[in-house]
């Protein structure tokens, strides 16, 4: 059956070394003779201002008094404005310095701003009670404001795609004389830099995602294997504070991976479809009310595991926890279809994680956990024991770290006082320092965690490892680990989701889990998480069995980032229209 497909774009560049619309068609696989429809990008009532400044000094500081001075001037001329920052933390550092009467006529858009907050602000900046909007590019994806004058960056951005959508926002209402201007200095460009390298996977993760696939396949006896896999799955590769951000970067990295075993064999050696397949759930429900709530739902569970197969004791042994009632399965899938089918898939599985979705009940989520060492618990632990006393004493030679100086502390250890040179053990190592081992500045501790602490110093983040603390939060790991596999090679449990109630026990397991497959001495599952299940074929597990994968769709990512930093270069230098110029850039005729 055929049928239209539409796709839409603000940002495609036709053509030439940048072509990025061929490479759309490409992936939706919209061949062979798509129709293209392209609009004049050129906003010939915006005029393009960048000046460039000189900074002696601190560059940081000097950069925030130049854009503090910018907003004060911008607010007393009552020009409506949006101040464009790389970070939302450069944002919120320029805020709590401007003064009390300028602070009320600023708002602040991020990434964090959500619903009814982002209603507001949308509305007192329409109305003009909010003159100007310090934001992040999140602030712009259809939002059209018809009446702003002045787009200024604190920070021009490393494209010209980027850099136009964004200067955009200015003079939609042709009457009005838009402005866009910076003050640019060459070392703008590093936090677009940084930018970057947070927001992609690096090599290393995506080599770890690779072997978790080899490992998950491997035992396959058909050339074709398929398996519905949750995304938590790949969770141990990235640390993120929200669970849309870890799974905005699986999706992104299984995504590579895909396309480039495709671009490298010219067949597809894994398929990933990302749509939210639907899994198995899991919960627990006060056995006081268990058989009513049966009688209700019945055809939707079934218990799997009763209350004493699933206690658990802390690590320390100074208390047990134990469940209300047994472990029940849920097919939500089949309880969405026939009783909330006027609702989203995704809504009914945050009704459930909320203990919103059945009303006259309290149902608790759990997550299936299982660890399974790869040899004898005593093995693993003296590989573990070895590993921490490397990072003991990396971290012991000096009271902070930027990540390339923890790298190298750890490169000097694992060389000096182990004689050995492997770069693998130094990147696992680094993993599991700058992913598990830390806690930010200003979050609660708990055990392990009080290691090492992060701090985001603007422009980096810096790692702080207290050296009393070091011994004591390694030391922690050991007793976990030991109490976890304290009956053996295999722990297996249903536990609390670690984003809901008390569950230091959760992140403290799912922690060891990931330190323990990142080193390869275990691997682990997770069932019934919160993120989504994808469906994943596997056509050639051999191929996925390299030690040495580098992914070349990222490494070509990083060429073309160094190259969209030299055309914004040549634009800010060129003498020809800035409008004409960026006209080429779209149109494909500007190459390095």
């Amino acid at each position: 059956m055929q049928f239209p497909i539409l796709a839409l774009t603000a940002t495609a560049v036709w053509g030439g070394e940048f072509d990025t619309l061929n490479e759309i068609i490409g992936y939706l696989n919209l061949m062979p003779d798509p129709i293209i429809y392209y609009t004049d990008i050129k906003r010939t009532n915006v005029d393009i201002e960048i000046k460039k400044v000189n900074v002696t000094g601190n560059y940081r500081e000097t950069k925030i008094k130049m854009t503090i001075d910018e907003i004060t001037k911008i607010v007393k001329e009552g020009k409506k404005a949006i101040v464009y920052f790389p970070w939302k933390s450069q944002i919120k550092d320029i805020y709590i310095r401007l003064s009390e009467d300028i602070q009320s006529k600023v708002a602040i858009y991020t990434g964090d701003t959500k619903g009814e907050e982002g209603e507001e602000i949308i509305s007192k900046f329409k109305s003009g009670e909010y003159i100007v909007v310090l934001a992040t590019k999140a602030f712009g994806m259809g939002i059209d404001i018809s009446d702003i004058e002045i787009v200024y960056h604190h920070a021009i951005p490393g494209n010209l795609a980027d850099y136009s959508q964004e200067i955009g926002r200015a003079g939609r209402n042709r009457e009005i004389r838009g402005k866009a201007y910076t003050l640019f200095n060459q070392k703008d460009f590093q936090y677009w830099r940084i930018l970057k390298g947070i927001s992609r996977p690096t090599q290393w993760e995506l080599k770890l995602i690779v072997n978790k696939l080899y490992d998950e396949f491997k035992y396959g006896k058909k050339k074709r294997l398929q398996k519905l896999l949750p995304l938590d799955t790949f969770s141990f590769v990235f640390n993120e504070n929200e669970v849309d951000n870890t799974e905005q970067k699986i999706r992104t990295a299984l995504f590579l991976i895909e396309k480039d075993f495709f671009k490298r064999f010219g067949w597809n050696i894994i398929s990933v479809y990302p749509r939210d397949e639907f899994g198995n759930y899991y919960c627990t429900v006060d056995d006081g009310n268990k058989d009513e709530f049966i009688n209700k739902y019945g055809k939707y569970v079934r218990e799997i595991c009763n209350i004493e197969d699933n206690i658990r004791f802390s690590r320390d042994k100074y208390y047990l926890c134990k469940d209300i009632g047994n472990i029940l399965e849920i097919d939500l899938k089949k309880l969405w279809e026939e009783k909330y089918y006027d609702k989203n898939y995704r809504s009914i599985k945050y009704l459930f994680f909320n203990n919103k979705l059945f009303e006259d009940f309290s149902v608790i989520p759990r997550i299936y956990t299982k660890i399974e060492l790869q040899s004898s618990k005593e093995k693993v632990l003296g590989q573990l024991e070895y590993a921490l006393n490397i990072i003991a004493t990396a971290l012991q030679t000096q009271d902070k770290f930027t990540k390339n100086e923890l790298e190298k502390s750890l490169r000097r250890v694992v060389r000096d006082d182990y004689g050995l040179d492997d770069k693998e053990i130094i990147n696992k190592l680094l993993h599991i320092c700058t992913t598990f081992l830390y806690m930010e500045v200003g979050s609660n501790n708990y055990s392990h965690k009080m290691i090492i602490r992060k701090r985001d110093e603007g422009n980096e983040y810096i790692y702080i490892a207290p050296r009393l603390k070091i011994s004591l939060g390694l030391q922690n790991i050991i007793k976990i680990f030991n109490n976890r596999f304290e009956d053996g090679e295999i722990f297996e449990k249903f536990l609390v989701p670690p984003y809901i109630g008390n569950s230091i026990y959760t992140c403290e397991t799912l922690d060891l889990a990931y330190i323990l497959e990142t080193m390869g001495l275990a691997s682990f599952i997770i069932n019934g998480g919160h993120m989504p299940y994808v469906n994943i074929v596997v056509n050639s597990v051999d191929k996925l069995a390299t030690a040495y994968y580098k992914n070349q769709l990222l490494m070509d990512m990083r060429t073309r980032d160094d190259n969209e930093i030299k055309i914004v270069e040549r634009f800010i230098n060129t003498d020809k229209n800035k409008w004409d110029y960026i006209e080429d850039y779209f149109l494909g005729r500007l190459n390095i």
